[in-house]
């Protein structure tokens, strides 16, 4: 019976040896494999990264070359409106006159002075202003349209 005993024993310690050999290796193989999975998202975000700073570098290139482009287009239209002010420019605006459908009236039209037609100051301001605002809109337009085709 004694040798029952130390026979169970030892097969109980030669199995319990064994299972934890066999979970050390395994722990060892699931290490193994958890540090391999953090190599493979460690890269992935890394590349993930590389690949926002390039986007965002992309972006700030757009970005400073359209507002340098915007810049020159505020200051063209603004060197126009000061020319303008100035009456050292003028705009031409094509433009026909209707003419009346009476002969009555046609008999006592008389010829104009001749003098050139100007904007009133009012109108130029809003022409100013309505050119600024198809530049600045043309300008964020075209950038808008520039960064939907970075990818």
């Amino acid at each position: 019976m004694r040798q029952l005993l130390i026979a169970i024993a030892l097969l109980a310690a030669g199995f319990g040896g064994g299972w934890a050999v066999n979970g050390w290796r395994l722990d060892a193989e699931h290490g193994q494999e958890r540090i391999q999975l953090a190599k493979e998202r460690n890269d992935q975000l890394l590349a993930a990264i590389r690949q926002r700073d390039d986007l965002a570098d992309k972006v700030d290139q757009v970005d400073k070359k359209r507002t340098a482009q915007l810049t020159k287009a505020r200051n063209e239209n603004q060197a126009l409106t000061d020319r303008l002010a100035a009456r050292t420019a003028g705009l031409r605006i094509e433009a026909t006159c209707p003419q009346s459908g009476s002969t009555e009236s046609t008999s006592n039209a008389s010829v104009d002075s001749g003098a050139a037609a100007e904007l009133t100051p009012s109108a130029r301001q809003a022409y100013s202003a309505l050119r600024q605002n198809i530049i600045e809109t043309e300008g964020r337009l075209s950038a808008c349209q520039e960064l939907l085709t970075l990818h």
